[in-house]
């Protein structure tokens, strides 16, 4: 049986009238020859990706080798991107950040400021709880700078949360959660006071609502999800 091996590619996306991006075509030629080379073929993998009040078609690169099927094959995935989530990491990040900068503030308001910013039809609340708790869990897997009492808690708090679905978090979880996370991306950011500022207070001239997305808010999101990548090879949701 084959496996897939991802790597991720740092490449923004743009906004174009065809409304689609192709992942391939911004590799360099040097990149493109050596992933065509003897025995290999690509094959594409489209997604979709909502993007304010528009769809983007994301289409990757799939590298496989044409002689062995049982060969491992390669994935090129751009870091805005998370196969299977419909928002670009931006859109996750802003609202785990939101919520877990802010010690009273719930994941119903989290989740609305979120989506009049970047202009979505719809985020809720639980969408930003499922991530928010598979961030944690990812967390207490890889960081070995968990103190090993925050991980046999967090172990037996998730298995709490698997098996009394729909129940409310006590006060103090959802403390602890949040600071885990906010010390993850302290780690992963290179300015994080100017991070959280632009978060808390997103600045006018910038515009979340639909691709180009750029800010230093938008370059620290990058750097979580190549931190993440790098250290754990993994998404970050």
């Amino acid at each position: 049986m084959s496996h897939i091996h991802i790597i991720t590619n740092p490449c923004r996306l743009e906004n174009t009238s065809s409304k689609t991006f192709t992942v391939l075509s911004t590799l360099s030629t040097e990149q493109k020859e050596k992933a065509t080379e003897v025995g290999q073929m690509i094959n594409e993998r489209t997604y979709k990706l909502q993007c304010g009040s528009v769809v983007f078609e994301v289409s990757i690169p799939e590298i496989c080798n044409e002689e062995r099927a049982d060969a491992a094959s390669y994935l090129i995935v751009p870091e805005f991107l998370i196969p299977g989530r419909p928002y670009p990491i931006y859109v996750y990040l802003y609202a785990i950040v939101l919520y877990s900068s802010n010690a009273k503030m719930g994941q119903r308001e989290a989740a609305e400021r979120t989506r009049k910013l970047f202009g979505l039809t719809t985020f809720s609340h639980t969408t930003l709880g499922r991530a928010i708790r598979k961030l944690e869990r990812m967390i207490k897997k890889f960081e070995k700078e968990l103190q090993d009492n925050e991980a046999r808690n967090g172990n037996l708090e998730n298995d709490c949360l698997e098996k009394n679905a729909g129940s409310f978090p006590s006060v103090e979880l959802i403390k602890n959660r949040k600071e885990i996370v906010a010390s993850y991306f302290k780690k992963a950011v290179t300015h994080w006071d100017d991070f959280i500022e632009e978060v808390q207070h997103p600045q006018i001239p910038y515009n979340y609502k639909r691709p180009p997305y750029k800010s230093a808010f938008i370059d620290e999101c990058h750097n979580i999800a190549g931190y993440t990548f790098s250290n754990n090879q993994s998404f970050l949701l």
